[in-house]
C-alpha cells in the first residue's frame, strides 16, 4: 500500500515537473496574472459579503482568517527565498 502511494506520488511529481519544464515563461506569466485577478475578485466578494452581514458572527470570518493565514505563510516563504544564501556547489543556472 505504501509502495503504491509512493509510486503514484513519484509519477505525479515527475509529470508536473515535466509540464513546468515544457511551459513557456510567457504562458506562466499570463496564467499568474489570471490567477491574481481571480483571487482579488474573490477576496473582494468575500469582503463585501462579510460587510453586509447584519448579525454577528459573520459566516465569512473563518474563511477570511484562513485566507489571511495562507497569505502570511506565502509572504514568509517569499522572504525566506530571498534571504537564503546560495547552496555551495550548486550551479546558479542549471544546464539545459
Amino acid at each position: 500500500e505504501m509502495k503504491t502511494a509512493n509510486d503514484l506520488f513519484n509519477t505525479t511529481y515527475l509529470s508536473r515537473t515535466q509540464e513546468y519544464g515544457d511551459a513557456n515563461p510567457e504562458t506562466i506569466k499570463s496564467k499568474r496574472e489570471e490567477v491574481n485577478a481571480a483571487y482579488y475578485a474573490l477576496r473582494d466578494r468575500i469582503d463585501a459579503l462579510h460587510l453586509l452581514v447584519e448579525t454577528p458572527p459573520s459566516p465569512y470570518a473563518t474563511v477570511i482568517n484562513q485566507l489571511n493565514a495562507l497569505t502570511d505563510q506565502y509572504n514568509v516563504l517569499l522572504v525566506n527565498r530571498k534571504e537564503a544564501p546560495p547552496v555551495e556547489g550548486k550551479d546558479q543556472n542549471p544546464p539545459l
